[in-house]
């Protein structure tokens, strides 16, 4: 990365181009986002959780060929780079989509720009993941790969790898009733042992589309995923989060039935601190620090969760019955 005065004028051009899109709320976290005039089309705002609460940081997202943002692409431009100073966070993933994020601590003011003029599918759907993770470095919060929902203020964690089926068992939880934080990013805060959602999105692979037909016909956007479709949904619930009491790692093994026994945190710590930094990267020793702390939340199970994602609810429901 180059020097913290180059960050900081792109920075400033950056609000400088931008003007107010909304207002969101991240767990305890409320941001003022704004977007320079290619970004804001394109549904940054869909996503994310209104607020009228007062703000304690700024987000501008931007799109396009913008020449002080170009001009700071680090050399090795094929390979992720991450700057984690006193003064600035900043990240360059070259792929699959290009983005860069840059974050002032001190001014809590920063930007995530994509350098073509569409922004990718997921990052409409998942807007200023790097930020968030930036903004609230100083607290008890962390943003977690992983899924949550809830019945009666009763939370389920659901943890796993990519393509593990945490979205198959948040949507099938979802239809069947039970509040929705998360299917794939989600806010925890392992000091007080809550979850929060950060977006109102969710996703659906190919694989789920005639089981959540309507789901998929809804969707406010279609994505590449691997050649394969990908629909970028928005659920017509409020999301909201509340106390973990379970936390279920996610391993099909071709049960016909759920089925749930304990299990360990450690066979799902792995994948959650891989795939969280892969999300959100930089700061490892802090995130590892909350994210070991959110695995003690509360009792740890493992699910296989069947053929039948109708079923997936119900079995659910009984392991909360069964928990103090």
């Amino acid at each position: 990365m180059t020097r913290n005065s180059n960050l900081e004028a792109c920075i400033d051009r950056a609000f400088e181009l931008s003007t107010p899109l909304c207002r969101a709320r991240f767990g305890d976290l409320v941001a003022d986002i704004l977007a320079n005039d290619t970004a804001r089309p394109q549904g940054f705002e869909r996503a994310l959780l209104p607020t009228d609460a007062p703000a304690a940081a700024r987000f501008a997202i931007l799109t396009g060929d913008i020449p002080e943002f170009r001009q700071i692409v680090p050399e090795q431009a094929d390979r992720v780079h991450v700057l984690t100073g006193p003064d600035f966070y900043a990240h360059w993933r070259p792929a699959p989509d290009a983005t860069f994020a840059v974050f002032d601590l001190a001014a809590r003011r920063g930007v995530t720009w994509y350098p073509e003029a569409a922004a990718p599918a997921g990052a409409i759907g998942h807007p200023c993941v790097a930020l968030v993770h930036a903004a609230i470095l100083e607290t008890d919060w962390c943003v977690a790969h992983a899924a949550a929902v809830g019945r009666q203020d009763r939370f389920v964690l659901l943890m796993g790898p990519g393509k593990a089926g945490k979205s198959t068992a948040t949507l099938a939880c979802v239809e069947a009733g039970w509040d929705y934080a998360g299917d794939d990013l989600v806010l925890l805060d392992p000091a007080r042992g809550l979850v929060a959602p950060m977006f109102s999105s969710a996703r659906l692979r190919s694989s789920g589309a005639d089981r959540f037909r309507h789901l998929a016909d809804a969707a406010f956007m279609v994505s590449d995923d691997g050649g394969a479709p990908r629909f970028e949904l928005r659920l017509p619930i409020a999301p909201r989060g509340g106390r973990v009491h379970a936390i279920v790692g996610i391993r099909r093994k071709g049960a016909p039935e759920v089925r749930i026994e304990p299990g360990r945190a450690a066979d799902y710590l792995g994948p959650l601190l891989r795939d969280s930094a892969n999300r959100a990267p930089g700061y490892a020793a802090v995130t590892t620090r909350k994210l070991f702390a959110a695995a003690r939340m509360a009792p740890v199970f493992s699910v296989d969760t069947g053929t039948d994602p109708a079923a997936i609810p119900a079995g659910l429901s009984e392991l909360l019955g069964g928990l103090p």
